[in-house]
């Protein structure tokens, strides 16, 4: 029986020194998890009305931010508007000129001016834009040889779409 009450005391020391330890480690995590409160300052803002310079800084913040606002919009009005094309062939088949282009972007109208120019002579084209799935192009120039002369021909392909220009040129030998 005394090794009975040994074993018993033994358990009951080991169950009492496990709660405190859980106790001590709660009481830990507590502290290490609890936010730590600031010290509290004292209250220096000033309710009073403000003074005539503090009205006028004011103003002026005010001005300056409304001033920037009304630049940035204006800017923002006037985007920057550019596109690309190039001729993408030129090209004498059974006697005809082919000449044909690519603009990046899809655009459903807009102007095609292609200048062909030898020595003294040119010659002037015109044809309107036309979209496609992912780009668009110049509806086409097929040129009867018979209008040109033989020789090496200077070809400026100018588009016109909402106000922006874009050119390229090529030269073709007759």
């Amino acid at each position: 029986m005394s090794m009975q009450k040994s074993t018993s005391k033994r358990n009951i020391i080991l169950i009492v020194l496990g709660a405190v330890l859980l106790i001590a480690l709660g009481i830990a995590a507590y502290l290490y998890f609890t936010p730590k409160t600031a010290t509290t300052e004292p209250d220096t803002t000033n309710y009073a009305p403000p003074t005539s310079e503090e009205t006028k800084q004011g103003q002026d913040i005010k001005k300056q931010i409304v001033e920037e606002d009304l630049s940035k919009n204006e800017q923002a009005d006037t985007p920057k508007k550019t596109f690309s094309q190039q001729i993408t062939t030129a090209e004498k088949t059974d006697g005809t000129l082919y000449v044909r282009n690519e603009i990046a972007g899809v655009y459903q109208s807009g102007t095609c001016t292609l200048t062909l120019v030898n020595g003294s002579k040119t010659v002037k084209k015109t044809a309107g834009v036309q979209a496609l799935a992912k780009t668009s192009t110049c509806k086409g120039f097929n040129i009867p040889v018979s209008e040109l002369s033989s020789g090496t021909w200077d070809l400026i392909l100018s588009v016109t779409i909402n106000d922006m220009t874009a050119d390229d040129t090529a030269k073709v030998a007759l």
